[in-house]
């Protein structure tokens, strides 16, 4: 009778693990695919690696941030994304503090408010900084047959898709009867967004990217819209090629830059101040591009990588003191390409 008991328990192990393997895992994580059918400021949807997130709009991109200000805001953040403002007045951490008896002893915490103007001033600062930065936009500008802008009104949304096994993001809409579909999606273990474009638009010329940085409002609630205060940081173009160009965004201590690749050919120009354009030169109707965003500058850091390699190799004939000499000549030259 034991035996018998053995055996009908592991069969019936056999069973519940051969039913088992029959789960489709990825049929039961995508029931839970998310769908919009509209600019819904309430229905943005994100790419990210947990480290990294990309919000976008209907159209794939952040192409319409401005109209999403009081939603779910278009954002690009890091977890090394900060930013804090000079501290003018030269404010002390201290200042902040309040003293308090607590179970018979003195302890003190950092509260609001303030004792005197010069508390103010400093729980102000230290309420503000350091503070997350909205990285930049990433957006889609389109063209209309008559040579126009569109808005958001000539966009007429299809479907946009957000799969939740794979994590990418298809966007089918179109402007004029013309379909575009966008594919995001975002590297799992770098800080860079890729997108695949499909549509005749790109031939006739109406389809541009554009890259975006705003300035830090200081606001409780900021929504990486402020596009005031232009003289207050920087942004240029410090590289360009063929098809890849890095631009740096400076904010006073603070500085990142992005890295833009592109597939076939294209151009890049800056319009305004902290904008810059991207347009497409191609004879179909395809065409990719990714952004990278990142505390350094990634061609001067390849560039380094490399050369301390070689460096190292020559060190071995020529002596360290030399080749160490070399590479610091090197990379000053790096720096100031």
């Amino acid at each position: 009778m034991k035996k018998q008991l053995m055996l009908l328990g592991l069969l019936g192990m056999t069973y519940l693990s051969s039913y088992a393997q029959k789960v489709n895992r990825k049929a039961v994580v995508e029931r839970h695919t998310v769908s919009v059918a509209s600019f819904d400021t309430l229905a943005s949807l994100s790419v990210g690696n947990g480290r990294f997130a990309f919000t976008v709009d209907a159209t794939g991109l952040q192409s319409f941030p401005s109209y999403y200000t009081n939603g779910v805001p278009l954002g690009t953040q890091s977890v090394w994304g900060w930013h804090s403002f000079p501290n003018k007045e030269n404010v002390k951490f201290e200042e902040t503090l309040k003293e308090y008896t607590l179970n018979g002893r003195k302890v003190t915490y950092s509260v609001q408010g303030a004792k005197n103007a010069k508390s103010k001033e400093a729980i102000n600062y230290y309420r503000e900084n350091p503070h997350r930065l909205q990285l930049g936009n990433l957006g889609f500008i389109f063209k209309k047959k008559d040579g126009n802008t569109a808005q958001i009104t000539d966009i007429v949304v299809q479907n946009q898709q957000l799969n939740p096994y794979t994590g990418q993001i298809t966007s089918h809409f179109t402007l004029e009867g013309q379909p575009v579909t966008v594919l995001t999606v975002c590297d799992p273990n770098q800080d860079v967004v890729s997108v695949n474009i499909q549509s005749t638009l790109l031939k006739t010329g109406q389809i541009q990217v554009f890259l975006k940085f705003p300035f830090p409002s200081n606001q409780f609630l900021d929504s990486g819209t402020n596009y005031k205060n232009p003289d207050q940081h920087q942004s240029a173009i410090v590289s360009a090629q063929s098809q890849s160009a890095v631009v740096k965004h400076q904010l006073d201590a603070d500085q990142y830059f992005v890295r833009l690749d592109w597939s076939k050919n294209a151009t890049i120009a800056s319009q305004q101040a902290h904008e810059f354009i991207l347009t497409p030169k191609v004879e179909d109707g395809s065409w990719e591009f990714s952004a990278n965003f990142s505390e350094k500058n990634l061609r001067q850091l390849v560039i380094s990588l490399l050369l301390t390699n070689v460096i190292s190799r020559l060190g071995k004939a020529f002596g360290i003191a030399v080749a160490q000499s070399i590479l610091k000549e090197v990379q000053m030259s790096v720096q100031k390409s």
